[in-house]
């Protein structure tokens, strides 16, 4: 799309200068051109492109670096997160062998043993 545009105004351009070929004057400071109005027209034109990209290029620098960094502070807080997702996983896993540990452990309560308190006899 863009080379497209590009195309078109390059064209617009070429037959813009090409239509006004009358010769000029410029003076610029103590300088003297004699051009065409249509030359002059289109480096007036360009100068003005690249004064703009020139005022524009410092925030598109900020904006790019301010992306770069927030998707290296994402790329590093996904990786903790995995890490800590990890360890969440193995500790679940842990707990749950050791609450079967404990449940294999551990003898129902009145089932009649010798073992533990019970009535005293005579008492």
């Amino acid at each position: 799309m863009w080379i497209l545009a590009s195309f078109v105004i390059a064209v617009v351009a070429v037959l813009f200068a090409a239509q006004n070929s009358s010769i000029v004057t410029v003076q610029f400071l103590s300088y003297f051109f004699q051009q065409s109005l249509g030359v002059v027209i289109l480096v007036g034109f360009v100068s003005g492109i690249l004064a703009s990209l020139l005022g524009y290029l410092p925030s598109f620098l900020r904006g790019h670096w301010r992306i770069r960094r927030y998707n290296r502070q994402i790329s590093e807080l996904e990786s903790r997160l995995a890490a800590e997702t990890g360890k969440r996983e193995s500790l679940e896993k842990e707990c749950t062998l050791l609450e079967s540990r404990l449940a294999a452990n551990t003898a129902p309560v009145g089932t009649g043993g010798t073992h533990g308190p019970g009535p005293i006899p005579g008492g």
